[in-house]
């Protein structure tokens, strides 16, 4: 009988130990993440920010060239430098408003059954608010579908040495670099720059979606509890992406 007893127990606290290990997929709560926006170096930012900013127009100005002749529209260059010239202004002030976009926002995501509510708060008021079936990816009331990032990932590096606890989850370190789509095909400027994420993630949690990332390479394998996030873009200037509450099941 003690041997029975014994052995009722071992079994009770190896199933109990599985229950413990299993990933959470799910299904209701709210997870939120704070956005800031940290600037380490004022100058090389400033500097950086002119540097691509000509290097934009520049590319607008080639690419404008390019998609023109292609379609056999006589190219005045002349003309073409006069509306780039009449609004870097404008521009520039469009770069810079998007460039802090995202500083003291809360990205969060509602699991709510059947429907993952995906939306930004600024100054208290949700906006950005996407509402996504959980299993077919399509937008409620809508035919479309809320796709995965066209990122093209470069490299991702696990650290699994390097560990720490994120409201109770046990995480570890991956860096991953990647670049962003281009804005037109006759362009190649935007991919030419490369993105880091350094992220303590998670296997404890298994899901499709996200507050921050939606690279289906990532998303797939981790769940990002903590994002520091930084270019070669802009440089001088970090984004770090903290939890600010989990509460799901």
């Amino acid at each position: 009988m003690a041997n029975f007893n014994a052995t009722i127990i071992v079994m009770l606290l190896t199933v109990s130990g599985m229950a413990q290990n299993k990933a959470i997929v799910p299904k209701l709560g709210t997870i939120v993440f704070n956005c800031k926006m940290d600037i380490i170096n004022q100058e090389l930012f400033d500097q950086s920010k002119k540097d691509y900013q000509k290097e934009f127009l520049k590319d607008m100005k080639e690419s404008t060239i390019i998609e023109r002749r292609i379609a056999r529209i006589p190219v005045d260059t002349f003309k073409i430098n006069q509306v780039i010239k009449a609004n870097e202004a404008s521009f520039a002030q469009l770069f810079n408003s998007t460039l802090i976009a995202d500083d003291n926002v809360k990205f969060c995501l509602e699991y709510q059954d059947k429907i993952v509510k995906k939306y930004k708060i600024r100054n208290d008021l949700e906006e950005e608010v996407l509402e996504i079936n959980a299993k077919t990816r399509r937008f409620e009331g809508d035919d479309e579908f809320f796709e995965y990032s066209e990122n093209e990932i470069k490299e991702v590096k696990e650290f699994k040495t390097q560990t720490k606890s994120i409201n109770g989850y046990s995480c570890f370190r991956v860096v991953y670099t990647f670049s962003e789509p281009e804005l037109s095909e006759y362009s190649n400027l935007i991919s030419s720059y490369t993105y880091t994420r350094e992220m303590w993630v998670t296997e404890k949690i298994k899901s499709n979606f996200h507050p921050i990332i939606n690279d289906r390479e990532i998303i797939k394998q981790y769940y990002p509890l903590e994002i520091l996030e930084y270019s070669d873009m802009i440089k001088g200037v970090r984004k770090m992406y903290t939890l600010e509450m989990v509460s799901i099941k």
